[in-house]
């Protein structure tokens, strides 16, 4: 890590549990596993913008911490919102099927799913984790474009 330090990594956490006290009617669980969520949280946030951004930048925690854009936070939420709809489907006893690309969004997730070694090796040749913030991003964003179909 470039400026970060345990300080950052520990307000990050800080904020994340303000929120999570701020909407406790959306959150079902004990303090200590909000505590334990939001340091997970913080801690990611802070690491994965100064992987996402290979180059010299402003530190802001309002930039870190958005819910929009290329951050953690955005990510782990696509990630909760897909299990949630998994949750969902395997209460409902929903299994899966067949894949049918019926669109041009779906088609578009799925070329780019295919790339996803090249977009490691171009990461390791580079020697820029932010290849693999980028691909991260666009996958999540066609997967939740996907899911409003």
């Amino acid at each position: 890590m470039r400026l970060f330090t345990v300080t950052a990594q520990e307000e990050a956490a800080k904020t994340i549990k303000q929120h999570v006290d701020d909407n406790t009617a959306r959150y079902s669980m004990s303090e200590d596993e909000a505590l334990k969520t939001a340091e997970a949280i913080g801690v990611a946030a802070v690491r994965y913008f100064d992987l996402a951004h290979p180059s010299d930048y402003v530190f802001s925690f309002d930039t870190v911490l958005s819910f929009r854009g290329n951050t953690s936070v955005y990510l782990q939420y696509a990630i909760s919102r897909l299990a949630t709809l998994r949750t969902q489907a395997e209460q409902k006893n929903i299994q899966a099927g067949p894949v049918n690309i019926s669109n041009t969004i779906e088609r578009e997730l799925a070329l780019h799913i295919i790339l996803f070694q090249e977009y490691v090796n171009r990461a390791v040749n580079e020697l820029a984790p932010s290849v693999l913030c980028d691909y991260l991003l666009k996958v999540c964003c066609y997967r939740l474009c996907v899911l409003m179909l």
